[in-house]
């Protein structure tokens, strides 16, 4: 039980994006009991959540040797190699279809499938993040401009909590199904009923993926989108829906690639949006640079590129905002992190504002 212990303690400082605790706690679960999968598997994500990658790779595969048929270590497994810096594509790739080929070959009889010419398709989108998340922004343009007279759209939410943005999507779609905690199985037979033409995930393995279900191969077409915008690595996924400069010639899916023209997303901003202010620059004096996303999407590399251009520009600043930079036992992370990139001097000082670090 200690090792669970520890193991729950580490989730609760991760969840709040404390990376230095929930890294600690992990340590010491491993330690107590080097047998829990879980443990091996929930460090490798924090490393990686700390943009350190070195024990990624062996520490995730003690979790597999210990767990290999367990789902969450597999979905956390891909999701971490997917940022991996130091891992080639191919490497990545054969990953991804290693996961793909636990699957056995789906029952594909779409003999009952309506196939009347003309008829409007059934277009189903499965997504746990039918909410407030930045996909929102990418899904509203996509659904409000499905023409009902050609399209039925049919939405298969797998959202925790709904809220405010999640009611405003159910008037995009003419059905809507919660899936959320309902089996594979019992899901695929949903849209098998629903005689859904293309099934479209758009989450890809990130958090809460329902690959499970497109592995049972229940629409007579199936294809990814948007979330991690790469390869699901199954081979019941027909298509990834990507552009020619996410997929340029020579990626690797197991999917056929659909290059979209111009690009594979549109964009809607948030409502209200501010006016456009003169550049912050003009009256500081120097040039601030801001990063505000993930910290598992930081690496060296990304580190040792920023250092150069800071060197090259010794009055700038870099401002890491996001949740994980809050915490104070983080920026010390991250402070000490970059001065072994060799691009923050032991010693100096850095901007006061709690998620801002100064090069």
């Amino acid at each position: 039980m200690l090792a669970e212990t520890h193991a729950n303690l580490g989730n609760i400082f991760r969840e709040r994006s404390c990376f230095v605790e929930a890294l600690q706690c992990y340590r010491q679960g491993r330690i107590a009991n080097p047998g829990l999968a879980i443990v091996h598997s929930n460090l490798a994500s924090c490393v990686a959540q700390m943009s350190d990658f070195c024990e990624v790779v062996a520490v995730s595969d003690e979790a597999l040797a210990l767990a290999p048929n367990d789902e969450a270590i597999w979905e956390q497994r891909l999701y971490n190699l997917s940022y991996h810096p130091d891992l080639s594509a191919e490497a990545i790739y054969a990953e991804f279809v290693r996961w793909g080929d636990r699957f056995p070959e789906p029952v594909q009889d779409f003999s009952a499938h309506d196939q009347t010419p003309g008829r409007r398709l059934r277009i189903g989108y499965v997504s746990p993040d039918f909410r407030r998340h930045t996909s929102r922004f990418f899904f509203w343009p996509l659904f409000a401009n499905h023409d009902p007279a050609a399209v039925e759209l049919v939405a298969y939410s797998n959202v925790a909590v709904e809220d405010d943005v999640t009611q405003d999507f159910k008037g995009l779609f003419a059905h809507w199904r919660n899936i959320r905690g309902v089996p594979d199985q019992d899901v695929a037979s949903l849209v098998r009923r629903g005689q859904i033409d293309i099934l479209v995930d758009c989450c890809n393995h990130m958090r809460d993926a329902r690959l499970g279900v497109f592995a049972l191969k229940p629409a007579p077409i199936q294809a990814t989108w948007l979330g991690a915008a790469w390869t699901t690595g199954l081979k019941a996924v027909d298509y990834a829906l990507i552009d020619p400069y996410m997929a340029p010639e020579g990626t690797l899916t197991r999917e056929s690639i659909v290059r979209l023209p111009h690009c594979f997303v549109a964009y809607r901003p948030p409502e209200p949006t501010p006016e456009v202010a003169p550049a912050p620059c003009l009256k500081n004096g120097f040039v601030t640079f801001g990063y505000s996303g993930r910290s598992e999407r930081l690496n060296h590399h990304t580190f040792c590129v920023w250092g150069e251009i800071l060197r090259q520009n010794p009055s700038a600043r870099l401002i890491l905002d996001f949740r994980s930079f809050a915490d104070p036992a983080t920026q010390d992370h991250y402070r000490a992190f970059m001065t072994r990139q060799g691009w923050m001097p032991a010693g100096s000082s850095c901007a006061t504002v709690p998620t801002s670090l100064k090069g």
